[in-house]
């Protein structure tokens, strides 16, 4: 056939595929590679799941425009008025280091202040963890939204845009529309995936780790009273009358109890007895204390004191009502007159010449040490030679103090441990102060020492300090003292080999009151641990038998006779409308104390609380009197009687089972959310030959 006559026949047809050939001509040449091959860069596996579902470039391009298309409606910020989930999962899907940092302090803080059930471990667990690009965490959690069916509706979605948008809803999402060149029910429904995800983590965390079981319980024991009058005999009172234990009975008690850290308590160890020695840090420290540098600044004369208010007036204001009159009127501001400030004048100048004179004894204090470095950054140093080019403290004391006539207290403590370290009168309360963050503690900033790193510092707080690297200052706010501290040596906890290890322990010391040197031996340790053992026997005797001599008298009559007669000072106590303690209160402590440098005593006090009320309810409505033994109080108690007021029904069940819950979803929100396990979870893999490439990147391949 003819060509010519063969395109005119065929000239429509030919004319469609001549301007599809155009089209993709100025779309580009990869654009016609993909038509022509069905093996496209788009098409390319760039990772997969633990389940073998493969992840396509051309998915990773459509997850990033999901989640372009967020943010064009502020879906970080809906995100963040979902409550706590959403706050975490915001971070993770749209980071921002400002933001992150806000709210690592944000939740430390209302853990701090009881709002918030959660660790500080956790909580840096989460800000330190091995981070995600936004993107992989888009797509896994839709694939975990999908598996568990999770999925908010994008006719709900709609309700929700309008409930968190109000009017503005149908604007936002027009202009999004406009913007993203998407339609807008594409945009609800990216929105609805967005609370699915918020959904899911709602779900899994709150009912994590609970039953209804748990529920009932606590809410019984909040509800539940008991009182109870006893007599108790602690065992410290007859310790005095045990013998000495020979050396196989010491060894024998060490045998059994050395794996065993101190106040570990549990079934196989009620008394908490422990003789693992635990993480240890020795530390090099300076301390100035504040009230001496007050005192050795020159006094502001009359004029330089009349001079500093002229110039800062807005500093001695205070709110009055506008009208004299009337108490409840509008308040303003109203400068107060000279002669009424004049002693606070005095004293701002002084504390800021403190300050200022404190700044430079830290300044030549730091350079004396430091001086060896050679302009070297001791971020760089390794810390043998930090150790190496360090200078003395006490030298760098003795030069700065001469020099200022200020006392500058120096020394090197013995091995503390942290409960030894918060316990110190001069260090326990030192912190690292930095501007809108929260103070982090000397307990928190030496345990993270690298090589020990028994503690994490937060990537937001400071860089983990190495051995003989110095830190601070730091200082206390009451007294407030400042202080320059390095660690020279740390031990990792372990189990002693026998009964005869022993070390120095001893603290800082800056004064008379301060103990002088002090040593801690295994056998001292098991010694009067024995002797405890042997003050239950006799107390639990003393118990029976007292109870045996009061017959049926009243007690508070019998025991005028009874002390009397033995020569002793026992009393009638009470306890009154008491609550069992749940493990619910329990574990919002233990996650709480955490959260403060006086470590595990708020918890290990109320457990020994726990377990004395579980041992009177234990014996409600048996044969009353009766004697108990609490082993984590040392202690047996006579007790005369037990009276239990029965749990009302809870008026709103549903509200308390949400409260119990919420105590729980907080620390698991984090655990759940973390990075590192949300990949472990879907098992995420990028491919081997792939980087994780931004999705840009893999748009233009």
């Amino acid at each position: 056939m003819n060509i010519v006559r063969l395109f005119k026949k065929r000239r429509h047809t030919i004319m469609v595929w001549l301007l599809v050939l155009i089209m993709i001509a100025f779309l580009g040449g990869t654009a016609l590679q993909q038509v022509l091959s069905s093996r496209g860069p788009s098409r390319k596996v760039v990772a997969v799941f633990a389940d073998g579902t493969e992840i396509r470039a051309k998915d990773r391009v459509a997850a990033a425009n999901e989640l372009e298309v967020l943010r064009a409606v502020g879906g970080g910020r809906l995100l963040q008025q979902t409550g706590l989930n959403g706050l975490i999962a915001a971070n993770l899907l749209f980071p921002d280091g400002g933001t992150s940092s806000m709210l690592e302090t944000q939740l430390k803080y209302a853990a701090m202040q009881g709002n918030l059930t959660v660790s500080e471990k956790v909580v840096d667990k989460f800000f330190n963890a091995e981070q995600i690009d936004p993107v992989s965490a888009w797509m896994m959690l839709n694939k975990e939204v999908y598996k568990y069916g999770a999925s908010v509706s994008s006719k709900n979605a709609q309700k929700l845009l309008v409930q968190y948008m109000g009017d503005r809803a149908g604007t936002i999402i027009k202009r999004a529309s406009r913007k993203m060149q998407t339609p807008q029910e594409d945009i609800v429904e990216v929105f609805a995936k967005m609370l699915s995800v918020v959904n899911y983590v709602d779900m899994a965390v709150r009912n994590s780790n609970i039953t209804a079981k748990d529920l009932e319980a606590a809410a019984g024991f909040k509800n539940e009273k008991f009182s109870a009058q006893y007599v108790n005999f602690p065992a410290s009172k007859y310790t005095d009358q045990a013998g000495e234990p020979s050396q196989e009975q010491m060894e024998e008690l060490f045998e059994k109890y050395k794996s065993f850290t101190d106040q570990s308590f549990s079934s196989d160890n009620p008394y908490g007895f422990g003789y693992k020695i635990e993480d240890c840090v020795k530390l090099d420290y300076l301390i100035v204390q504040s009230q001496d540098v007050k005192d050795s600044v020159e006094k502001p004369t009359e004029s330089e004191k009349e001079e500093y208010y002229s110039d800062n007036k807005s500093k001695y204001t205070q709110q009055k009502p506008k009208n004299p009159e009337d108490e409840n009127s509008e308040k303003i501001e109203v400068t107060q007159p000279y002669s009424k400030v004049i002693r606070q004048v005095e004293n701002d100048i002084i504390n800021m010449r403190k300050d200022a004179l404190m700044k430079k004894i830290f300044n030549d204090l730091a350079d004396l040490i430091e001086a060896g470095y050679e302009n070297r950054n001791p971020s760089n140093l390794s810390g043998e030679k930090l150790q190496e080019l360090s200078g003395s403290y006490k030298q760098a004391a003795e030069e700065v103090s001469e020099k200022y006539g200020i006392k500058i207290y120096s020394g090197r403590t013995g091995w503390l441990s942290r409960e030894r370290l918060t316990s110190d009168r001069n260090l326990g309360r030192l912190s690292l102060s930095k501007e809108r963050r929260l103070p982090v503690n000397i307990v928190k900033l030496t345990f993270s020492v690298k090589g020990l790193e028994a503690e994490n510092l937060s990537e937001f707080d400071r860089k983990t300090p190495k051995i003989y690297e110095n830190i601070g200052p730091l200082e206390n706010m009451w007294p407030q003292n400042k202080a320059l501290i390095r660690v020279v040596d740390f031990k990792e906890s372990y189990v002693p080999e026998d009964i005869e290890v022993a070390f120095e322990i001893t603290g800082s010391l800056i004064n008379e009151t301060d103990a002088q040197k002090e040593f801690y031996t295994v056998r001292d340790e098991v010694r009067e641990d024995f002797k405890d053992l042997a003050g239950m026997e006799t107390a639990e005797q003393k118990a029976n038998a007292f109870i045996q001599s009061a017959d049926d008298k009243p007690w508070s009559e019998f025991l005028k006779d009874y002390n009397e007669e033995n020569s002793t000072n026992l009393t009638v106590k009470k306890l009154s409308d008491k609550s069992r303690i749940s493990q619910l209160q329990l574990y919002e402590t233990k996650v709480k104390s955490g959260m403060r440098a006086s470590g595990k005593r708020a918890y290990v006090s109320l457990l020994k609380d726990h377990n004395l009320y579980e041992a009177m309810h234990g014996i409600a409505g048996g044969n009353l009197p009766n004697s108990v033994k609490v082993p984590s109080k040392k202690t047996v108690y006579a007790v005369e009687n037990v009276d239990i007021t029965p749990a009302q029904p809870l008026e709103d069940k549903k509200a308390e089972a949400d409260r119990i819950k919420s105590v729980y979803s907080g620390e698991a929100a984090l655990v759940f959310l973390n990075p590192e396990n949300l990949v472990s979870r879907t098992g995420f893999e990028f491919a081997e030959d792939e980087e994780q490439q931004t999705p840009e990147a893999q748009n233009e391949g």
